[in-house]
């Protein structure tokens, strides 16, 4: 006789910050610092501390407390500061565009820096190629689906 499947229980959450419930299904949760699905339904909780005690867990979560979403993007102030995440979206985008690589593009900023030196906006520019990474993934890519449904949408309404 098959053994019942344990499904996710909230209750997990307080003792593990790092577990939310998955959207794949009821029998996984989900590690917000690995983002991937944790089987629960075998070993339940215990498949999660069993996950905790991975190297890649261990590894993401030393990683995450050395680091935040706070001092990796610039918090906008002022004009300029517009103008250099403008710039640096813009230098992004057109790496992008041409297939050139994310290492080639923080080559580039640092040229451009030594070139414009005289402009404050070039002087502010720090995209690396973890940051063009995040931007082309969290910005670039979620803005061009949305603005392709927009043209669909506009294309079957006449």
């Amino acid at each position: 006789m098959p053994k019942r499947k344990t499904s996710f229980n909230s209750e997990w959450i307080k003792e593990h910050e790092f577990i939310t419930k998955s959207s794949r299904d009821s029998y996984h949760g989900f590690c917000t610092l690995c983002r991937c699905d944790v089987d629960v339904s075998s070993q339940g909780k215990a498949a999660i501390e069993r996950h905790a005690g991975t190297d890649k867990h261990k590894s993401n979560k030393r990683a995450a407390g050395t680091s935040s979403m706070r001092t990796f993007f610039r918090e906008v102030s002022s004009p300029l500061d517009d103008k250099i995440t403008a710039a640096g979206l813009c230098k992004v985008y057109h790496a992008v565009k041409h297939h050139q690589s994310y290492r080639s593009l923080d080559c580039g900023m640092k040229v451009d820096r030594e070139i414009f030196s005289d402009s404050p906006t070039a002087k502010g520019m720090a995209c690396g190629r973890t940051k063009a990474k995040a931007l082309c993934k969290n910005v670039i890519a979620p803005y061009s689906v949305q603005e392709q449904q927009l043209l669909i949408l506009s294309c079957y309404r006449g």
